[in-house]
Parts: structure tokens; C-alpha cells; sequence
């Protein structure tokens, strides 16, 4: 276990890890390239109490219908367990492919098995989405403060490049101080809770680029 992590979602992490032994999911073998299941991700929002569950897997094979509702019925138990230790609530369960011989843990590909494919999320008083492989900071009691002290140095009315901004929980917190926010970021789908997250919180001076951020600044600059 984790002291810091959240308590839910170590007993989210035995419950998943019983599962498997139980259903003979085969550990995914780094050394061999074999093996089914190769990693566990797990989300919770702060401002929700929102999990999502990523189960990554060296192949598309598909998790039957049966052993998957088996799985969503004992975390459920267990979120019911744990209750005492604050609000928690199953939103989704996604399977991530990820076929290739890497230390990534997260694949390009995802099937979403059960719910919705992202929880809900407050940074700096703005709603995001976020999903399997939306980058956030994760400690929700230092971000703020780490955030303050980017906004020190912004100059009121300035325009600032957010370069690898993820879902743009920076851009849409710097939005308040500064004049304009050209924000990048390579991932797709992250891009696209980000724009979502522009409509939600009414912010009209950030703009979204999709693409690799030294490529967009090397043009920026020209």
C-alpha cells in the first residue's frame, strides 16, 4: 500500500488484484513479453469522490460480460466497506490496450467496459474532466498552492504560452490574470476535455492547439 494515497483505492487495488487471481487473468511478463493483464490505474477525484478503473492489458482481447459484472459487483462491496472513509463512487471501467514492449504504462487505445469514460474534477474553482490518461497533478491539497506561485509571476495582462498543458487545469487558472493563454498539448483526448472544460466554466480567452509543443513554439516564435 501507499500512505498517502487514498485508503479507497488500495482496497480498490486488493479487490481487483483477488479478481484476477480468481478469474486466472495472467500477469502481464515484462521479461517474456506474455501475460494478459499488465497494469491497474486508478482515479479518484477530490471534488466528485468520482474512481475510475483502468485495467491495462497486453492484448484487445475482450474481459467477458460475466467476470466484468463479477469485478463491478465486488468493488462495489467494497466502496460500501470503506463509506466511513468519505465519499466514493464507481463512475467507469475502462480496458487500455496496450500491446507494445514499453515502460509506458498507458496505451493509445481504450474500450470503455462500464459507465463513462471520465471523472469530474475542481482546480482553482474550474470543473475538468478527467480521464485514463488526462495528466493532472495528483496531491489536490499542494496544487493550489503550486499554482499560486505560477500566478505571482504572471504579469496582469500578459500573454502566456502553456506549453505540455494537459487538460489545462494551469491555462484556465491563469486565464483569470492574464490577457490571452495559447495552450498545448499532444494528447487528443485530452484536448478535447479541455476545450469541454472551456464551454463549462464560460472562459473565453484560452485557446487550445493540439500538436507537439516544440514544433507549435518553434513556429510561434517565427
Amino acid at each position: 500500500e501507499c500512505k498517502i494515497q487514498d485508503e479507497t483505492l488500495s482496497a480498490i487495488a486488493w479487490t481487483v488484484r483477488d479478481w484476477a487471481r480468481e478469474e486466472n487473468f495472467t500477469p502481464y511478463n515484462e521479461k517474456y513479453d506474455r501475460g494478459f493483464l499488465k497494469y491497474l490505474v486508478l482515479r479518484k477525484s477530490h471534488f466528485s469522490g468520482e474512481i475510475l478503473i483502468g485495467l491495462v492489458t497486453a492484448t484487445p482481447k475482450e474481459i467477458p460480460k460475466k467476470k466484468l459484472e463479477l469485478l463491478i459487483e465486488k468493488i462495489q462491496i467494497t466502496l460500501t466497506n470503506m463509506s466511513e472513509k468519505g465519499k466514493s463512487i464507481l463512475a467507469g471501467v475502462i480496458q487500455n490496450i496496450n500491446k507494445e514492449k514499453t515502460t509506458m504504462v498507458i496505451g493509445e487505445h481504450e474500450r470503455l467496459l462500464w459507465g463513462k469514460k471520465y471523472i469530474k474534477e475542481e482546480f482553482g474553482g474550474s470543473k475538468f474532466r478527467v480521464g485514463l490518461s488526462t495528466f493532472v497533478q495528483v496531491n489536490p491539497y499542494q496544487t493550489p498552492r503550486l499554482y499560486g506561485e505560477i500566478l505571482k509571476h504572471i504579469p496582469e495582462g500578459a500573454n502566456v504560452i502553456d506549453a505540455y498543458c494537459g487538460v489545462g487545469t494551469i491555462s484556465l487558472f491563469l486565464s483569470k490574470k492574464a490577457n490571452h493563454v495559447l495552450a498545448i498539448e499532444s494528447n487528443t483526448s485530452t484536448i478535447e476535455f479541455a476545450n469541454i472544460a472551456l464551454k463549462e466554466n464560460k472562459i473565453r480567452n484560452v485557446k487550445f492547439l493540439v500538436g507537439d509543443s516544440a514544433r507549435i513554439l518553434s513556429q510561434v516564435e517565427g
